[in-house]
């Protein structure tokens, strides 16, 4: 196949994709052709040089020894200019700005491709389903898993108390000095759920530079979580934050569960 094709062919093909205006750099490509073409065909040159000139005594005008004679082509008055640089410049630009768009595309539509092979579905279903399968995937490809010690089955309890905490957990919360106070109800689901997760989660909060972060947890009782500061700016946030703001705060939760899958103490 011509080279010029195959370009051409391979341009269309990206522009189409990239939704440029191909017709307008088509267009211009094919008057950038028909001028140089009409350049480079020899043409008559029409007029004549001048039949009169100055001089002799004032008045007086006398021919010049070649009047009539054709004309010659004009000499160029600057450098000699191709003119392929300025009739195919802007038509080549144009082809470029299309081959552009499209190599910065390229990599983003190869990767929704592979993400999305034949229009399939991306998502899991379900959070807890998609927290597993993500932790499944970081063991899989850590070529220093202990598969012995590998305990899905606790995550698993782990993010149902998540969720029974979320859903169903009895909370009320008052404001008191400094911040706020949460009573959870130790009975049902959620109940059990608070009594495992608020003694571990306040470890993480009282981390917090400028709280005081103090939790009751007795068997068979409420769940009691205080959390207060003395920097009045704060108290707000605190207050605002309330006990499901609290048991969010913190980027523990993701290593904790992978420490969990891992069958590693906590």
């Amino acid at each position: 196949m011509n080279i010029g094709k195959l370009l051409y062919q391979g341009w269309l093909t990206m522009t189409r994709l990239t939704g440029f205006p191909w017709p307008l750099v088509r267009r211009s490509l094919r008057r950038g052709a028909a001028h140089h073409k009409r350049a480079a065909t020899p043409r008559a040159v029409t007029g004549t040089w001048p039949s009169v000139a100055l001089g002799g005594p004032p008045g007086a005008l006398r021919p010049l020894p070649d009047a009539g004679a054709r004309r010659g082509p004009r000499l160029p008055s600057g450098p000699p200019r191709s003119p392929q640089t300025s009739h195919f410049q802007r038509p080549l630009v144009l082809l470029a700005l299309p081959l552009a768009v499209a190599l910065v595309a390229l990599p983003a539509r190869t990767a929704d491709a592979q993400g999305h092979e034949a229009g399939g579905p991306t998502e899991p279903g379900q959070g807890a389903f998609a927290t597993i399968q993500e932790i499944v995937a970081i063991l899989e490809a850590d070529p220093a898993t202990d598969w012995s010690k590998v305990d899905l089955p606790a995550l698993r309890l782990h993010l149902a108390d998540m969720n029974a905490l979320v859903l169903s957990a009895k909370v009320t919360e008052r404001e008191i000095t400094g911040g706020f106070e949460a009573t959870v109800s130790g009975a049902g689901r959620g109940g059990a759920a608070a009594r495992r997760m608020v003694p571990a989660h306040a470890k993480e909060l009282a981390r917090i530079e400028g709280w005081t972060v103090t939790v009751k947890a007795p068997a068979g009782g409420n769940i009691v979580l205080r959390v207060t500061t003395f920097d009045p700016r704060d108290q707000p946030h605190i207050r605002g934050l309330g006990f499901f703001g609290m048991m969010v705060t913190g980027a523990h939760h993701q290593p904790h569960h992978l420490a969990i899958a891992r069958g590693e103490k906590m």
